[in-house]
C-alpha cells in the first residue's frame, strides 16, 4: 500500500503532470479555442483558400480572352457570332437543340 501512495505522490501529482492535464482540459472545454473549433476552422481555411486558387485562374483566363477579344477584330467577330448569336446579313443561323 506504501509503495502505492508512494507512486501517486511522486508521479501523479508532479507540477508537470497536472499542469498538462489542466491544459488538456482547457483545450478540450474552452469555446472559443476547443480543438473542435480549431479544426473546423483549419478546414474552412482549406475550403477557403483553395476557392482563391479557382477564382484568380478563372481571372486569368477571363483576362487573356479580354486580352484576345480587343487585340483583333476576327477574334471579337468570332466571340459575338459564338455567343450572342448574332449573323452576317447575308446569312442564315441554325440553332441545334440537343
Amino acid at each position: 500500500m506504501k509503495k502505492i501512495v508512494d507512486f501517486f505522490i511522486t508521479y501523479i501529482l508532479n507540477k508537470y503532470v497536472i499542469a498538462s492535464a489542466v491544459f488538456v482540459f482547457v483545450m478540450f472545454t474552452n469555446e472559443d479555442y476547443n480543438i473542435k473549433t480549431r479544426y473546423a476552422n483549419a478546414q474552412k481555411i482549406k475550403k477557403l483558400e483553395a476557392e482563391i486558387r479557382y477564382y484568380q485562374e478563372e481571372t486569368k483566363k477571363n483576362k487573356e480572352k479580354l486580352d484576345l477579344l480587343q487585340s483583333d477584330k476576327e477574334n471579337l467577330e468570332r466571340f459575338a457570332r459564338e455567343q450572342f448569336i448574332m449573323k452576317k446579313d447575308s446569312e442564315d443561323v441554325f440553332v441545334v437543340v440537343d
